[in-house]
């Protein structure tokens, strides 16, 4: 919501400028610019953590979603995102040629199971073209095309689909691609609600029929509400407020407690487990975790509907 009141009130500034002669840049492509500038001047690879790693990815998508079009978007419903141009893209080229990374990228990225939104591909998307410096390339085709741009941007409020921003922004996402990022491409359960990319941890144990651990159904997420001291998970470090998010090699997702117990039943040779852990490097909470806990911990209380369909009761045993 900030990022939003900040948006418009900037917007109204600029475009007020802009009709007087002031100003012909976008207060997103200063503040873009600005990001940029300190990343380079630090001289090093981009990692998670960095200081400006999460600014310049939520500059980048609101950039991407200013002047966007709700094409196919009756009343709202189904409601479209940058995401929503950038993987069908592929499909409207004509004397240009393909960009087979490209293609790969967003394959991988629609075919995953960890990313359930068109926020959390767009995101995904990114990360994964900021490390293999592919961010201009999506923009790079849509501005070719014309009449694909007007379908998705307007020209007053935008920046992509302005003949003179899209530009500025193409020489923005340049200079971009000469930062290197070395980022965690592979954990990305949770940017359908966050940027932040939390703490997690594999462990392998020998194949067992039970983990030693309760969890809790929250919100789709399995929560870790106890960990048996006697057990191989306690041993390996799974603590209690820790998430569930594979279990030998499977995405856990919408998973009911003997869908769980069928795949550690079924498995034969390790227990592979990916957990996340509640806390950042910080010490600080990972908010999705800590959302899921509060909700779990308003079982026991009066609870909206809304907000009962959400949490599964109960506490299987693994």
């Amino acid at each position: 919501l900030r990022h939003v009141i900040t948006d418009v009130q900037s917007v109204h500034t600029w475009m007020m400028e802009r009709s007087n002669g002031v100003s012909q840049t976008h207060p997103l492509l200063q503040e873009l610019r600005g990001i940029l500038a300190l990343l380079k001047s630090t001289n090093r690879e981009v990692a998670d953590g960095d200081y400006h790693l999460v600014p310049l990815c939520e500059t980048l998508e609101r950039v991407l979603r200013t002047g966007l079009k709700q094409p196919n978007s009756l009343f709202g419903l189904n409601k479209q995102d940058y995401w929503s141009w950038i993987e069908p893209l592929q499909d409207y080229y004509f004397n240009q040629k393909q960009n087979p990374l490209l293609r790969q990228l967003v394959s991988q990225i629609a075919n995953s199971p960890k990313l359930h939104t068109p926020q959390g591909r767009g995101r995904c998307f990114i990360r994964r073209a900021l490390c293999q410096k592919l961010i201009s390339v999506p923009v790079e085709h849509l501005a070719a095309n014309k009449r694909l741009t007007s379908y998705w941007y307007g020209t007053d409020h935008s920046i992509v689909g302005d003949p003179l921003l899209i530009k500025e922004l193409m020489s923005i996402l340049f200079e971009v691609t000469e930062i290197d990022f070395q980022l965690d491409v592979n954990h990305c359960s949770f940017l359908d609600e966050t940027w932040i990319i939390p703490v997690y941890m594999s462990v392998s144990l020998q194949p067992v029929r039970e983990l030693g651990v309760k969890v809790g159904h929250t919100d789709h997420r399995v929560l870790i509400t106890e960990v048996d001291k006697d057990s191989m998970a306690y041993q390996a470090g799974i603590q209690p407020g820790y998430m569930l998010d594979e279990l030998c090699g499977e995405t856990v997702y919408n998973f009911a407690g003997g869908k769980l117990k069928h795949i550690l039943e079924r498995n034969a040779e390790s227990t592979d487990i990916v957990v996340v852990k509640q806390n950042l490097p910080d010490g600080c909470p990972f908010h999705p975790i800590l959302r899921r806990q509060q909700l779990a911990a308003n079982q026991t209380s009066p609870i909206s509907p809304a907000t009962e369909s959400r949490i599964h009761s109960g506490v299987p045993q693994l």
